[in-house]
């Protein structure tokens, strides 16, 4: 027995609580079990009190408010014959605490620990596996102080005495159980920080990787281990560079000759981060993968169901980081979470929470160079040291995180997730070399903030942007099956009725908050918006709040984009796809259809518009098809062909290649051989053009090889007609055309061509530089 609790289930009544026994159930028990989806619940007692009856409460997940407990989520069984029911455990004075049902609002129980500490009882991994499994890294909370003062040596004392005390601080959810975890996941916005202590092993995921990883770790230096076991030449990825002398940042293609000078910069901290799962195991570990097995979002919606989740990036991305090395503050454009799960090392994680004060803190902490933020803002995203004290300025960040957000330790094994639109910074282990997985996901509730028009088409050529997705109608069918969780869905948790009854409730809600968000997200895709949303009641609703909150839905939708004027562009909208199959044949009727007049006003706005597009790597289906009318009507204008269209098409087929290299995190078409579609994040990009080999796109190709070396080859037979005699330009509206071959030589957009069809560009522009020699 673990001791004496007192408990009075009839709190009303006035009756005194009656002395019960508190007792751990072994995880041998068939009450302790994983789910039938393979989700660890967390830590089970039994109490028993003089009647003989026993009843079971199991632990969940602890809420750290102002860095104190401020309540448990609790799971309650109150006789045999009743399901396990979610409730809240929260304190009403020093060792007293009340559950209430989450379902219900119902109060279930007062408990009084007494001497027994709940932290203790919620905290409790001492049974796990840690000698035979290498998910785990042994029990955090007793080795915790230690491992703290060894990590993280120089962060402000009061700070580390947190941290090895409860291994968070600030504001956030430590979930001890996986099945509350996915609940949560399913359920909210994740306005605040949440970690699930020991998520690998907890979840479900593959032991192999973490196995393997574990034995090939080297102690060597990133950048002698990016030297030393680069295979093929060349791998996709940053390389940045701390404290030494030379480039910052190494971005893109990372092969022997970038190793080769990281090492020899002095002395200078390395971070390789964005590169694939796939390549850091190959690299680190000698071996292949399954990268999805390593994808924790992907485990999750392969378990519970496709309507887990909105969306989630199928690639998880490897941050691999010299001691010490650390990220600057920051918030990211998107409207995205991220999911980081902790492989090697430890890692000091931090993030603002609930949005409203997230735009301050960019501003003071953050970096000017960002979407975001504000004029006035730092030259530099301030930073966490942990192998050096700290300045007054990082210490104000410190304070500020303390404030609103949450400052975690994560150890291997460890998963956390946060929004990153809100203010993030990591700093990394400060005693051996660290590494850790991060992948984006889209929680339905979070719907809202990520169809922002302020971040539809913010986004890198290798992440997928909202506008994308949106525009794509990639969440329709996925709604659809959330939708149908309201009427019939076996849990992937035990549930009683009543809160099943609840949870369809909660998931009646969030589908329309996602309908409406999508309905005022759409007539806005097409404008430019940089205004923040305001922070919706919904969207700050966690687990463990009364009841009839999670049904609330605040203000209107429709308010957060009150005052934003929609300026009809038909030229910036949908208007231009798909094209008709009887397009090409009669061009004419096709550009009457489009209300655009035979002009060359018209070949001009086509031209300027699709121009603006592929120098914004945005909407290139659009701008494929705008330059393709754009050269029919200046064919019937003129009876001649025009030839910067022809060339600025070829540059559109050429980009659409290499973002999907990019999105593919690899460096050549070859590698793109057994790769397909669906195991790249976003799918085909720009689909609704095909190939550019027709009007109509073609089936989807079993591999992304053919796909992008069809495109290739269309963009070099485009190439030939651009710079054909019958393709030249002399008029006056437009710029002359052919320009100088070299010109051509490094013209922009064509960075496919050359990686990929390397000499071709130059075979094709080499007579075009004769001809100008013959003239002179």
């Amino acid at each position: 027995m673990l001791g004496e609790v007192s408990v009075r289930h009839e709190v009303d009544s006035g009756r005194p609580g009656n002395t019960q026994q508190l007792r751990r159930v072994a995880r041998c028990s068939p009450l302790v079990f994983r789910d039938n989806h393979g989700f660890e619940a967390g830590p089970l007692y039994g109490l028993k009190g003089g009647s003989g009856d026993e009843w079971y409460l199991r632990f969940d997940a602890i809420r750290i408010r102002e860095s104190r407990v401020l309540s448990f989520q609790v799971s309650v069984q109150l006789s045999d014959d009743v399901a396990f029911q979610s409730a809240s455990l929260t304190r009403v004075q020093d060792t007293a605490f009340r559950a209430h049902s989450d379902a219900t609002g119902r109060l279930l129980a007062e408990i009084d620990f007494g001497a027994v500490d709940p932290c203790d009882l919620a905290r409790f991994d001492d049974d796990l596996p840690y000698e035979s499994d290498r998910r785990l890294w042994g029990p955090r909370w007793q080795g915790c102080p230690a491992t703290v003062e060894k990590v993280f040596p120089t962060l402000p004392v009061d700070l580390r005495k947190q941290l090895g005390r409860m291994g968070v601080a600030g504001n956030a959810v430590v979930y001890v159980s996986a099945q509350a975890f996915v609940r949560a996941i399913t359920l909210t916005a994740l306005p605040e920080a949440s970690i699930l202590l020991h998520g690998a092993f907890r979840l479900g995921l593959d032991p192999g990787p973490f196995e393997s990883m574990s034995k090939a770790w080297s102690h060597d230096s990133v950048a002698a281990m990016v030297q030393n076991r680069l295979y093929e030449g060349a791998v996709y990825g940053n390389l940045q560079v701390q404290g030494g002398v030379g480039p910052d940042m190494i971005p893109g293609q990372l092969g022997q000759d970038c190793a080769e000078v990281v090492v020899g910069l002095a002395g200078g901290a390395c971070y390789f981060h964005e590169v694939s799962a796939r390549d850091a195991w190959q690299l680190l570990a000698g071996e292949t993968v399954e990268t999805s097995s390593l994808n924790c979002l992907t485990h999750i919606r392969r378990a519970v169901g496709s309507w887990a989740v909105a969306f989630n990036e199928v690639i998880p991305k490897a941050f691999i980081a010299d001691p010490g090395v650390c990220m600057p503050g920051h918030r990211d454009c998107v409207g995205l979470c991220q999911c980081c799960l902790q492989v090697q090392g430890w890692k000091l994680l931090m993030a603002d929470g609930a949005w409203e004060g997230t735009g301050e803190m960019t501003r003071v902490f953050g970096d000017p160079d960002q979407q975001h933020a504000e004029s006035g803002s730092r030259h530099q995203g301030e930073v966490i040291p942990v192998d050096a004290p700290c300045t007054p300025a990082q210490l104000a960040l410190v304070d500020a995180l303390l404030e609103r957000g949450a400052i975690g330790a994560m150890g291997p094994g460890d998963v956390a997730v946060f929004h990153a639109s809100n203010f993030h910074a990591a700093s990394n282990d400060a005693s051996q070399a660290s590494m850790a997985l991060y992948v984006g996901w889209l929680p339905w509730a979070g719907m809202r903030r990520f169809v922002s028009p302020s971040s539809f088409w913010q986004s890198s050529d290798d992440y997928v942007p909202a506008g994308d997705l949106l525009e794509q109608r990639a969440f329709d069918a996925g709604l659809a099956v959330y939708r149908t969780v309201v009427k019939d869905v076996e849990w992937p948790w035990p549930v009683s009725s009543s809160e099943a009854e609840w949870l369809r409730a909660r998931i009646q809600t969030v589908g329309d908050l996602v309908e409406s968000a999508i309905a005022h997200g759409m007539p806005r895709l097409y404008q430019d918006a940089q205004k923040d949303l305001e922070v919706e009641a919904a969207e700050l609703w966690t687990p463990g709040q009364q009841h009839d909150a999670l049904i609330s839905t605040g203000r209107p939708l429709d308010n957060s984009f009150s005052g934003d004027v929609i300026e009809p562009d038909p030229l910036r909208e949908q208007s231009l796809l798909p094209v008709p199959e009887w397009a090409p044949a009669n061009p004419q009727r096709y550009i009457q259809s489009l209300s655009l007049g035979l002009q060359m006003e018209t070949v001009m706005d086509l031209f300027e518009c699709a121009s603006q597009r592929l120098e914004d790597h945005r909407q290139l289906d659009h701008a494929y098809r705008q330059l393709q009318v754009c050269e029919w009507v200046y064919h019937k204008v003129t009876g001649r062909i025009f030839g910067p269209a022809l060339w600025s098409r070829a540059s559109v087929l050429a980009m659409c290649v290499e973002i999907q290299m990019k999105r593919a995190r690899v460096m050549g078409v070859g590698q793109l051989r057994e790769v397909p579609p669906s195991d790249i994040d976003g799918g085909l990009v720009a689909r609704s053009i095909g190939t550019g080999a027709s009007s109509l796109p073609p089936e989807e190709p079993e591999t992304l090889e053919r796909w992008c070396n069809e495109r290739l080859d269309v963009v070099l037979t485009l190439l030939r007609s651009a710079l054909g005699q019958d393709a030249r330009c002399t008029d006056a509206q437009l710029p002359m055309w052919p320009p100088p071959a070299d010109v051509l030589l490094e013209a922009e957009f064509l960075d496919s061509v050359r990686c990929c069809r390397p000499g071709e560009l130059e075979a094709i522009v080499g007579p075009l530089a004769k001809k100008r020699k013959k003239r002179r």
